[in-house]
């Protein structure tokens, strides 16, 4: 058996593992974010809390926010992961939440156009809380 790390391991372990890596790291945020949703509900249900109060809807932002700036948090853990600058990692993961590219987004599918980058389609999808583009954004960025 090798006692270099990662020899030996098969394809499906080190993909495990990759996924594993990138989202251990931000578990307390969502946990966090996760857990002051919660206690909104029950604030609310229980009729300590109006929906409806500006205290509410700070505190429901605040507990959203892990969840919206989700492929940057992503963006940050996966390039700590593949060893590549989480500075540049973070901006392209914010190109995703970018309120020009969410307005032209929006626009598009109201208008029934297709988006296109240097020729190619842009999915019309809500990026926020989204992990997958990120991730292989990173992951291409590491093979180039």
């Amino acid at each position: 058996m090798s006692s270099e790390k990662g020899e030996g391991k098969g394809i499906i372990t080190k993909a495990l593992d990759t996924i594993a890596g990138i989202f251990f790291p931000i578990v307390p945020a969502l946990t966090g974010a996760g857990m002051l949703k919660a206690v909104m509900a029950i604030a609310v249900a229980i009729g300590w809390l109006s929906s409806k109060s500006s205290t509410y809807q700070f505190i429901n932002y605040i507990g959203d926010t892990a969840f919206y700036f989700l492929p940057i948090l992503l963006a940050g853990s996966a390039a700590k992961k593949f060893k590549c600058n989480e500075y540049a990692a973070m901006a392209i993961g914010g190109v995703l939440l970018h309120p020009t590219f969410t307005t032209m987004v929006a626009n598009a599918k109201i208008a029934g156009e297709g988006l296109q980058l240097l020729g190619l389609p842009v999915s019309l999808v809500s990026y926020g809380s989204s992990v997958v583009p990120i991730i292989l954004g990173r992951l291409v960025y590491v093979l180039c």
